[in-house]
């Protein structure tokens, strides 16, 4: 299980491949900041479209993939 992106530039965009049931804790964002999180694909669990940093790396952001090799796609902005 994995995630890849480039998240030092706003917007960015995150992918993740793994198998059902994962959870992605993010790494490397400003803990105080706040984020616009979409999904791509329709496939994110969290109903809130902005999350702080500090939510992102503790918690994460939780994914329904079903079955080997499914994946998602998110676009995290970082809003302030």
């Amino acid at each position: 299980m994995g995630c890849g992106g480039g998240l030092r530039r706003s917007p960015s965009r995150l992918f993740c491949v793994a198998h059902s049931g994962a959870g992605f804790r993010l790494r490397g964002l400003s803990e105080g900041a706040t984020y616009r999180v979409k999904p791509l694909d329709g496939k994110l669990v969290e109903k809130q479209e902005i999350l702080s940093g500090s939510f992102l790396m503790s918690r994460g952001l939780h994914l329904r993939l079903e079955g080997d090799f499914d994946s998602a796609a998110v676009l995290l902005e970082r809003i302030d």
